[in-house]
């Protein structure tokens, strides 16, 4: 089994030569020392060009501890600085650093990291995320009344698969209902860059048989629920620095259950919108085959008077 220390320093090399590639980027290398020209062990050295023609050299030092690294870490890291010719100095830590290292680093020009492998960010207050929404649709049919003479409306089938005419053509009522679905959630994607989560909607529809005198009235509405990702349920792989809280990587947010109503155990439900659609991004989830979905859904249910 590698141990952890090494692995730790083989993905930060692997990460820095995956942000540049023409860098050139060594792990475990030896270099000689400025003061007695003898080798010395080095974690990761990189030698590159800033404008494509500047030369510079970085000495990054790894370290693996349980602990945050404190001051005597840096004064530690910085004779290993000044003994190795480079032009910059970075240290990553597993854990991160204390007030006084990153106050110590800083006045020496040191840059203080922490990286991050596919693991939940540890210190939310100081890495800013896009916050993520998921929007699930929820599409309701009400009846508010009914006038049926012949007493041949009793299950919702029956209204469903009633004839209709529309434009001068005969469909089914299931079929306009899910053109009224579809042309409602389309206006809903267009407002979605003002609003950032969907809107819910409800329209009312009459269908009248005036020569049996047959009259329902329905309420078609779809609501929406909203639910934002957790700060501990995203995973994170990249580079932070603690000098300019910057993070370069990528965000994983929590896995989204389609077969579900709700997206699952890393999302939390809101009823409050956000107050801002800033550094937020809304995963939205569209009704599939609405026609299919109405028809298993209420198919065979009885009918049910709101009024």
């Amino acid at each position: 089994m590698k141990k952890e220390w090494l692995e730790f320093e083989k993905a930060v090399a692997a990460f820095i030569k995956a942000l540049d590639p023409k860098a050139n980027v060594q792990h475990d290398i030896k270099t000689p020392d400025k003061d007695t020209n003898a080798p010395r062990q080095r974690d990761v050295w990189i030698e590159g060009f800033i404008a494509k023609f500047i030369p510079i050299k970085v000495l990054i030092s790894c370290k693996r501890y349980k602990r945050k690294l404190n001051e005597q870490d840096i004064d530690h890291f910085k004779g290993e600085f000044e003994s190795s010719n480079a032009n910059k100095g970075v240290i990553y830590s597993y854990s991160g650093f204390n007030k006084l290292a990153l106050e110590k680093a800083m006045k020496n020009g040191f840059s203080c990291m922490k990286l991050f492998t596919n693991e939940p960010p540890e210190i939310p207050e100081m890495l800013v995320f896009n916050q993520f929404f998921c929007c699930k649709p929820h599409i309701y049919i009400e009846l508010i009344s009914k006038n049926d003479p012949e007493n041949c409306l009793i299950k919702w089938n029956d209204i469903l698969q009633m004839t209709i005419t529309l434009n001068n053509e005969s469909l089914q009522l299931i079929d306009h209902i899910s053109q009224i679905v579809n042309e409602n959630e389309n206006q809903v994607f267009k407002n979605l860059r003002q609003t950032l989560l969907p809107k819910s909607w409800s329209k009312q529809l009459t269908i009248s048989e005036p020569e049996i005198g047959l009259k329902v009235v329905l309420n078609i509405s779809e609501l929406w629920e909203n639910y934002v990702a957790k700060i501990d349920a995203y995973l994170i792989n990249g580079t932070y620095a603690f000098e300019n809280d910057k993070f370069i990587g990528s965000v994983i947010t929590p896995i989204i259950n389609l077969k579900s109503s709700e997206p699952g155990p890393g999302w939390e439900k809101i009823d409050d919108k956000p107050n801002s659609v800033k550094n937020s991004i809304s995963i939205i989830q569209r009704s599939a085959d609405i026609k299919e979905t109405i028809l298993n859904t209420f198919g065979d249910m009885k009918l049910i008077k709101l009024s």
